[in-house]
């Protein structure tokens, strides 16, 4: 069975990461499992799943399994109520699509340069957002010491 790429881009504030089916289902597994932190992280609105469509359509196949719902104790409705409200926080990519293209072409030099620049832009908006970070805290610091 193929899985889609588990590939973290952290940021400043909400953080966002690419969710491998695998990430769901141990998640739904276990409480004390790392995967479960991610879900609470994102019902608690602290992490934004940038997801694919073959993900979505992969993840409900393997939580209806008869095994996988014995383990999770999901049932029917809850696995469709749980794609909904991944679905609602999450945010969707093109990354799978993007290398199927790719392997398809064979236009593999294309890959790096699509990589790049996702990490150029996500760079910029974490710089963007520690800038901001930085002068809310700078001015929250001037107001608290200047009332003081």
């Amino acid at each position: 069975m193929r899985c889609d790429i588990l590939w973290g881009v952290a940021s400043y504030g909400t953080q966002r990461d690419i969710f491998d089916t695998s990430v769901i289902v141990a998640g739904l597994r276990s409480r004390l499992d790392a995967s479960n932190r991610l879900l609470e992280l994102v019902a608690e609105e602290r992490l934004i799943p940038l997801v694919t469509a073959t993900l979505f359509l992969e993840c409900q196949e393997v939580l209806r399994r008869p095994e996988k719902r014995l383990v999770t104790g999901i049932g029917e409705k809850d696995i469709a109520g749980f794609m909904a409200a991944l679905a609602s926080a999450a945010e969707p990519v093109a990354v799978h699509e993007h290398l199927q293209v790719v392997r398809d072409r064979g236009a593999w030099e294309e890959w790096p340069a699509f990589f790049l620049r996702g990490v150029i832009e996500v760079a910029a908006e974490a710089r963007a957002h520690r800038a901001t970070n930085s002068a809310t805290a700078r001015a929250t610091s001037r107001r608290n010491h200047g009332a003081a």
